[in-house]
């Protein structure tokens, strides 16, 4: 392994801007920002192409790519959809100031916009699967890039999964959790709109108006109430959170902008995430989140743009033992299996009851400023991923011809 060619991948990586702009209306300022992003993921998807083996079988799949914002790449050493191994990451990442594009490498950790979440972990694939093809080796494995998980993941590993049928035998993820650990179960969510009809006005006279807002945020006090219980990572309960609120209007055609002015609000779209458990009804949850919504008024609107599913493997799993197992033996400690918080493109695999984990290096602030990786964790990562793969795969494939 290489470490310096990973961390070289790793910051050359970040330099792409890959963050996808959110609800664009159309106009050139807009358009210009979905071209510009547009650019960017593309020309970082073919420099993960150009950075792979030629050797290898690349799949680009692009009579399933309806959307050119999105994507995606397979590379494999056998032509099939049944790897023994998928390992999948995604290249898009969540929005952030100018500099964090800008990754420096400081007293062992690279820092910068997706260092940890997660272009480390797709600079340690793409090293993998160049490593087993300058060894001449054709293990039975295969990388995923996609680039919408932050966005939910639709066009990326759901269309791996339902539109192009593929069906590996394991999925690895290196999306990071909260903890260092290896995640075999994370929450489902549920994302939706809620569009609170009120009366506008002018603000020196509210008695003659009824505050959109006002009603937004009793509806938004009683969901919190109702579904925002999960004290800590571990704490197994649901969580919800207000990620966007804004007061609009409607124009003569129907469509919606964005309300500036100093008048008391009269529409106002409340934006919300709910992380749910397998111990929850997601078809009960959307009927109290109905009634909620109409008990403040009967043009009140909720519009869901997003469910995904919990995703769960069990402990005993024997992949996931298997796993564990290389996971110490490299790092030698006992690497805790434990549930996440967040959710990851694994969810559309575990539908389809495949077994799969979330695993790698390690760092700290994603999402948020400072973000970074331990250079020295995505060797661990590598040299775990490799392990399970000679002990799991291709020394299985040389015992399976010997018989």
């Amino acid at each position: 392994m290489d470490l310096t060619k990973i961390g070289f991948l790793t910051k050359e990586l970040i330099k792409y801007k890959t963050a996808r702009p959110q609800d664009l209306v159309c106009n050139e300022k807009s358009l210009i920002e979905r071209d510009y992003f547009i650019k960017e993921i593309n020309d970082c998807m073919n420099y993960i192409q150009k950075s792979l083996h030629p050797s290898l079988i690349i799949e680009r799949a692009k009579e399933h790519v309806e959307d050119i914002s999105c994507p995606i790449m397979i590379a494999k050493f056998q032509d099939n959809n049944e790897p023994d191994l998928l390992i999948i990451g995604h290249i898009d990442v969540v929005a952030a100031e100018e500099s964090q594009f800008h990754p420096f490498e400081k007293e062992g950790k690279i820092y910068g916009r997706g260092a940890k979440d997660m272009k480390s972990g797709v600079a340690a694939m793409i090293e993998i699967m160049n490593y087993y093809a300058e060894k001449g080796a054709k293990p039975n494995i295969a990388i995923a890039v996609v680039s919408d998980e932050e966005s939910g993941g639709l066009r990326g590993a759901n269309l791996i999964v339902n539109g192009m049928g593929y069906r590996p035998k394991f999925v690895i993820t290196p999306d990071p959790g909260e903890k260092h650990c290896i995640i075999n179960k994370e929450k489902g969510f549920i994302w939706f709109t809620v569009t609170v009809v009120g009366r506008s006005g002018h603000p020196s006279r509210p008695w003659l108006a009824d505050c959109a807002f006002s009603k937004a945020f009793k509806i938004w006090i009683d969901i919190d109430n109702k579904f925002n219980c999960a004290l800590s990572e571990v704490d197994w309960k649901t969580s919800a959170v207000i990620i966007g609120i804004e007061k609009i209007f409607q124009n003569a055609d129907g469509t919606f902008s964005s309300d500036n002015s100093r008048a008391i609000a009269g529409i106002v779209r409340l934006k919300i995430d709910i992380r749910y458990t397998e111990n929850e009804d997601i078809e009960k949850i959307k009927l109290e989140l109905n009634e909620l919504v109409k008990r403040y008024g009967d043009n009140n609107k909720i519009e869901y743009d997003n469910i995904a599913p919990v995703c769960f493997t069990p402990e005993d799993n024997e992949f996931v033992k298997s796993f564990k197992h290389c996971a110490d033996s490299i790092e030698e400690d006992n690497i805790p299996i434990l549930p996440s918080a967040g959710a990851s493109d694994l969810r559309y695999f575990s539908e389809k009851k495949i077994p799969c984990v979330n695993y790698g290096p390690k760092g700290g602030n994603h999402h948020a400023a400072n973000e970074y990786v331990e250079v020295s964790s995505i060797a661990a990562f590598y040299n775990v991923i490799t392990k399970y793969i000679d002990e799991y795969i291709i020394n299985k494939q040389i015992l399976s011809r010997k018989s």
